[in-house]
């Protein structure tokens, strides 16, 4: 559980074996926002670079994504390839970036 206050974000933490530790991050709250509205990150400009939107389901991203391995889209992320299965459209294939 995560809340956020004056002082940092609190947070409750419980381990394995059932362990419960509370504390305070310092983190810079007002790039960090977990409301109503979702969980939206921000940079040093105040910009928002990270929306994950409760409503919708639908997540922004701003910059570069870095993977060496996963799947977005339909695509395949390998480490040195991005593949995808070939579509067929009236009978003829293809593929695109």
């Amino acid at each position: 559980m995560f809340l956020r206050g004056e002082k940092g974000i609190s947070y409750q933490y419980t381990d394995d074996d059932g362990n419960v530790t509370d504390g305070v991050t310092k983190a810079d709250v007002d790039r960090v926002e977990v409301s109503w509205r979702g969980l939206i990150l921000r940079n040093w400009h105040n910009k928002e670079v990270f929306v994950a939107d409760p409503n919708t389901g639908d997540l922004t991203l701003k910059g570069t994504i870095e993977a060496e391995a996963g799947k977005i889209g339909g695509w395949e992320i390998n480490e040195h390839s991005l593949t995808s299965v070939p579509m067929t459209d009236n009978g003829k294939t293809f593929a695109g970036i």
